[in-house]
């Protein structure tokens, strides 16, 4: 049997999935896009490897604002270093463990004043985290206006919907650094009448 294989932009582990060599040479050698066009292709790049890399919307969001931009295109200083930090994101050593249904689920959330992060995780036997998925997108414009317990729940839930098909119907461990969401959601606690909807969606 061979040891590993090549497909569709991914190389094919025993031990797990990660980024195709060749692709991310080609990554790493692209050129700063000179125009709205390349800028696009070069992000769906990006956005086909999002599994591999944490927070990487909240990375991107100045990439992003160029997208919606009405003026003429003007990349600047800001633009080149987010791009050149983008490039590095990606390397040989990304490894994400394939999926084990008899392997505890770790999901840790978290939230930015740009976006939303999450990350699937197998605990092993030696107590490491090994991740299985990143998953993260932009916050629209309204939702940038939340509260920061609402942000942080509305990374729980992105995640807990994202990541649906891998923890439904199984125990999960969700891990979340804002303590007052944690006393929302606490074990054997009923949740507030006053509680917002975005965050129990």
């Amino acid at each position: 049997m061979k040891p590993e294989i090549s497909f569709l932009g991914y190389q094919l582990t025993s031990e797990g999935v990660k980024p195709q060599k060749d692709k991310l040479l080609a990554i790493q050698a692209a050129h700063p896009p000179q125009n709205v066009q390349q800028l696009r292709a070069f992000l769906g790049m990006m956005n086909y490897y999002g599994s591999f890399i944490l927070n990487l919307s909240s990375e991107l969001t100045v990439l992003y604002a160029l997208l919606g931009q009405k003026q003429a295109w003007q990349w600047t200083q800001k633009h080149q270093a987010c791009f050149v930090k983008a490039k590095k994101l990606l390397t040989s050593d990304k490894l994400l463990v394939h999926f084990d249904p008899d392997k505890p689920i770790v999901l840790s959330c978290d939230s930015s004043p740009y976006g939303l992060g999450d990350v699937l995780s197998h605990m092993m036997s030696d107590d490491r985290e090994q991740p299985i998925a990143f998953a993260s997108r932009t916050l629209m414009p309204a939702e940038k206006n939340y509260s920061q317990i609402d942000k942080e729940g509305l990374a729980l839930t992105f995640g807990v919907k994202k990541f649906h098909k891998f923890i439904y119907g199984r125990p999960v461990v969700i891990y979340t650094d804002h303590k007052p969401l944690l006393g929302l959601l606490g074990e054997n606690k009923p949740i507030p009448q006053t509680a917002s909807a975005r965050v129990i969606c």
